[in-house]
């Protein structure tokens, strides 16, 4: 899994442009093939890389007279920022020193090729191939994302089962939580069996699930003297909202069966 270099620790995008600098240099000297796709490793929100595409201009100085432990990283760096529909970059590429570092990583888009010239074959590999690695990196980093959140899903089951009241409107809210993510999403939507976690679960999970939402409507406490017409969320609240979406939608007839102090709260 890739992500930024300094994790959430440090605020990246927070430190002086030249201190964040020296920073590139520091990491990119002999970095190995990893280290140079973290320079640009993203968190989420688009906070935490090291260099981004406002870095292109200074990147490709560094190129022709930056030190030379850092030219591989940066020109890897220079390479996957560079956009050409974007019209600055794409001047500053044309500007290059014909015989400079900089010129020669960019040389495939600096002439009009065959489409059958042997270079023009390799390039379409190795584009090919630097594909193929990003979106596998991608894919890894997507994936570890928000993994812990089954875990707590079914941690918070056992723990209702337990006896621990609170855990149920815990696991009713990780939920809401998108495969792949690691925040809250669209927790108005009340009916889970719309929201794409609950999908994910097993059927046995969705039945132990079920099952809890039946006890925890009779079991739970509204409370609502604490929340209700006041600028704050009752989670609880929330989820037995949603437990009884739950119920109209698997089961219901079991509606019927709730008690009359369940309505009544």
């Amino acid at each position: 899994m890739f992500e930024s270099i300094f994790g959430d620790d440090i605020a990246i995008e927070e430190l002086a442009v030249d201190v964040r600098r020296e920073l590139v240099h520091v990491v990119a000297a002999d970095a190995d093939e990893d280290l140079e796709y973290a320079l640009i490793t993203q968190r989420q929100a688009g906070k935490g890389a090291l260099l981004g595409r406002d870095d292109f201009g200074w990147i490709l100085r560094q190129l022709d007279g930056g030190p030379e432990a850092s030219l591989a990283a940066m020109g890897a760096a220079a390479k996957y920022l560079f956009e050409e529909s974007n019209f600055e970059q794409v001047d500053q590429v044309l500007q290059l020193n014909p015989g400079g570092y900089g010129y020669s990583l960019f040389a495939d888009r600096l002439g009009a090729w065959e489409l059958q010239y042997p270079r023009a074959i390799s390039a379409r590999e190795a584009w090919i191939e630097a594909k193929a690695r990003r979106t596998a990196h991608e894919k890894k980093f997507s994936q570890a994302r928000g993994a812990w959140v089954d875990g707590q899903i079914h941690e918070a089951l056992d723990a209702y089962g337990a006896g621990d009241l609170s855990a149920y409107w815990q696991a009713s809210r990780l939920l809401t939580v998108r495969p792949g993510t690691d925040r809250y999403s669209d927790e108005l939507q009340p009916d889970l069996t719309l929201h794409p976690r609950w999908q994910a679960l097993s059927e046995p999970s969705k039945e132990k699930f079920f099952q809890q939402s039946l006890d925890f409507l009779v079991r739970g406490h509204c409370d609502r003297d604490s929340w209700f017409g006041r600028l704050h969320r009752h989670f609880p609240s929330e989820a037995a909202y949603r437990a009884l979406t739950l119920l109209l939608r698997l089961a219901p007839d079991e509606i019927q069966t709730l008690p009359d102090r369940v309505w009544s709260e």
